[in-house]
C-alpha cells in the first residue's frame, strides 16, 4: 500500500511540472492512443473480410476488392499520421518538462 502511495505522489509531482497547455496535450495523447488502438484492429478485420469475399466468389475482379484495399490504405495512413502527431506532442512536452524541472532545481 505504501508503494502505491509513493507512485501517486510521484505522478502528482510530475503532473505538477506540466503547464496547462501540456496537460491538455497529455489528454490529447491519451485520446490518440485510444483511437490508434481502434484503428489497429480495423486492418486485420478488413483483411479477413477481403479474404472471405475472395473465397466466396468463384472468380473475382479487381473492382470488387478495390474498396477493401482503399479502406486498408486509408486506415493505415490515418493511423500513421496520428502516431506522428502523438510523437511530436510527447517530445515537445518532455522537452518542456525537463526545462521546467531544471529551472526549479536551480
Amino acid at each position: 500500500m505504501k508503494k502505491d502511495k509513493n507512485i501517486f505522489q510521484l505522478l502528482g509531482k510530475v503532473f505538477g511540472l506540466l503547464q496547462k497547455k501540456q496537460k491538455w496535450g497529455f489528454l490529447l495523447v491519451l485520446l490518440i492512443l485510444a483511437v490508434s488502438a481502434v484503428l489497429n484492429q480495423f486492418t486485420p478485420l478488413a483483411i479477413g473480410q477481403l479474404t472471405d469475399h475472395i473465397l466466396d466468389q468463384p472468380g473475382f475482379s479487381f473492382g470488387s476488392i478495390f474498396p477493401f484495399l482503399i479502406f486498408i490504405l486509408v486506415v493505415n495512413i490515418v493511423n500513421q499520421l496520428i502516431q506522428i502527431a502523438r510523437r511530436l506532442i510527447v517530445e515537445d512536452t518532455a522537452t518542456r518538462v525537463e526545462k521546467t524541472a531544471r529551472q526549479k532545481a536551480v
